[in-house]
């Protein structure tokens, strides 16, 4: 596996899941995410769940900042985006509680599992 990183779309959901098989630096992970907002299946009302459960490091904390800067910077093009994070353990919980208080609007929500977060955005 060459990728941190990959993700797969999810109609029936509307959703996008992207999974870690490893903590992926930040350039990797904008650019996964920059080709699955360039992906003609991916909605404006889509949903996207980040399924870490794999990869039991949390994230530099500089990391999480860039990636709620990039998450803010979507709010204009997709306004009812919903973020997802799914952790690994507790100290990846935390952090990724962290930044539910970072980005600019409740569009982050933290889970346990990918079960908890998939009802949530497609609630």
């Amino acid at each position: 596996m060459d990728s941190s990183l990959e993700y797969q779309i999810d109609i029936t959901h509307q959703c996008a899941l992207v999974t870690y098989h490893a903590r992926p630096e930040f350039s990797e992970w904008k650019a996964t995410m920059d080709l699955l907002f360039a992906d003609p299946r991916f909605r404006s009302n889509f949903a996207i769940v980040l399924d870490a459960t794999r990869v039991p490091n949390p994230p530099a904390i500089e990391c999480v900042g860039e990636a709620v800067r990039y998450i803010d910077s979507k709010i204009e093009r997709f306004p009812m985006l919903r973020w997802a994070m799914v952790a690994a353990n507790a100290s990846s919980f935390r952090v990724g509680q962290m930044a539910e208080k970072m980005v600019r609007i409740n569009s982050l929500r933290t889970f346990g599992s990918v079960k908890e977060a998939m009802a949530w955005v497609v609630e």
